[in-house]
């Protein structure tokens, strides 16, 4: 639902600044206008899904325990 509403509002704001510089008689780079569209999906996250370089970082993140940590 909060997509659809940034999508909304997105579709909103675009069309006002569109409108205002047809008006003042701008021409329009209909090229440059498909790559902002207010659909444009490829940087949102739908999924929440991250991914994360685990084995150029995984012996920074999982060390080891030593033999203290296990005694305690």
């Amino acid at each position: 639902m909060l997509a659809n509403l940034v999508m909304a509002w997105n579709t909103q704001r675009l069309q006002q600044l569109l409108d205002r510089r047809i008006r003042e008689g701008e021409q329009l780079d209909l090229e440059a206008l498909g790559q902002i569209g207010p659909v444009a999906t490829s940087h949102i996250n739908f999924r929440g899904v991250l991914h994360f370089p685990v084995a150029e970082f995984g012996p920074q993140l999982f060390l080891k325990p030593t033999s203290t940590a296990l005694a305690a």
